[in-house]
């Protein structure tokens, strides 16, 4: 009995892992961002609000970073970044809880352009507060903290 029940955690235990590993972008979660942003010609996007899961950290990926800059910045390595590497049409938003990637999302630019708002070291919950507004352009573009 006692190797069935350890065969039974070893299982229980790899099916819990394998759920938690994040390898494809949450596109409900990038539609609900794209919502907020989208919601006025000027608009505050609180993250946490609308990313209401839990994680401790927003990282902000430009057009273009590189895989060993990603991993560099957020400490460990995560091999879902190399498409950030040669596209500039989408941002790479990454949700960090207790040291691993939990979400992440590929924000189109033309739905809110998180770009400007890159930041070493990332954002935490109560940081992770953007206001949008239009270019000349008609873009939706971020600064950080509502300034």
């Amino acid at each position: 009995m006692r190797a069935h029940n350890r065969f039974l955690f070893a299982a229980v235990a790899a099916l819990t892992l394998a759920a938690s590993c994040t390898t494809r972008p949450d596109q409900q979660l990038g539609r609900r961002i794209s919502v907020a942003v989208e919601a006025s010609d000027v608009s505050m996007v609180n993250v946490s609000e609308v990313a209401a899961f839990a994680w401790d950290r927003l990282f902000v990926f430009p057009p273009y970073t590189s895989s060993a800059q990603v991993e560099k910045e957020l400490g460990f390595r995560w091999s879902e970044s190399a498409r950030i590497e040669s596209s500039d049409s989408f941002v790479l938003l990454v949700f960090v809880d207790h040291g691993r990637v939990v979400r992440f999302i590929e924000q189109p630019r033309g739905s809110g352009d998180f770009s400007p708002c890159h930041r070493a070291g990332g954002f935490s919950r109560s940081e992770a507060v953007f206001r949008f507004s239009k270019d000349t352009s008609g873009w939706r573009r971020c600064t950080p903290g509502g300034d």
